[in-house]
C-alpha cells in the first residue's frame, strides 16, 4: 500500500515524537548528544498520517544530530496553543545556519552536506508532509547558535470539545 494513500486518522503528536526519538536514540546517544523531551500534557489530537508525521520528525532529529558532530543538546517540545493548534519544536545546539541558507533549506536538492552524500531532500520532504497536514514550518537560526525548527498544525475539531 502506497504511503501517500494511507487514510488520515486522529494522531497523538506525543506518540509520534516518542516513536521518532526511540528510533533514533542509539545514533543520537552514540554522538554524545543529550536529548531533552518536554512533551505537553493532554494535547489536542491532529488529523493526519502518523507514519508521515513520524518521518518528518525523524528527519528534523537527524538534521539536528548531523549539526552537532561533537555532541550537544537536542530538545524536542510539544505544546498546545489555545487548544486550536499543536506545536512541535526541535532545537539543537549545533553550528546553526546563516541567513542565506535559512531561505533555501526547504528547497528540494539544496544541501550543505553534499560532500557526505546527502541529496538535500530531507527538509523538502518535511515541508511537503507539513503542508499536507495543513501545518506551517519555520526555522530560527544563527551561525554558531544552533537551530530551532517549529511546526504548527491545526488541531482536529473533535479535540476542540465543541458541542
Amino acid at each position: 500500500q502506497d504511503q501517500g494513500q494511507q487514510t488520515m486518522s486522529s494522531v497523538d503528536v506525543n506518540q509520534v515524537v516518542e516513536g521518532a526519538v526511540a528510533l533514533l536514540a542509539r545514533p543520537i546517544i552514540a554522538q554524545r548528544i543529550q536529548v531533552k523531551k518536554e512533551l505537553g500534557r493532554e494535547l489536542p489530537k491532529l488529523r493526519g498520517r502518523s507514519a508521515d508525521l513520524q518521518q518528518a520528525v525523524m528527519q528534523l532529529l537527524t538534521n539536528a544530530k548531523d549539526a552537532m558532530p561533537d555532541g550537544g543538546t537536542l530538545t524536542v517540545r510539544t505544546e498546545a496553543i489555545d487548544d486550536r493548534l499543536v506545536k512541535i519544536v526541535v532545537d539543537d545546539t549545533g553550528h546553526g545556519l546563516g541567513d542565506g541558507l535559512k531561505e533555501r533549506i526547504f528547497e528540494p536538492f539544496f544541501t550543505t552536506r553534499a560532500s557526505k552524500g546527502h541529496k538535500g531532500m530531507g527538509l523538502a520532504i518535511v515541508h511537503r508532509i507539513v503542508d499536507e497536514h495543513g501545518g506551517r514550518i519555520t526555522v530560527e537560526s544563527a551561525p554558531g547558535k544552533g537551530a530551532s525548527f517549529r511546526i504548527v498544525f491545526p488541531a482536529t475539531r473533535e479535540s476542540l470539545h465543541l458541542v
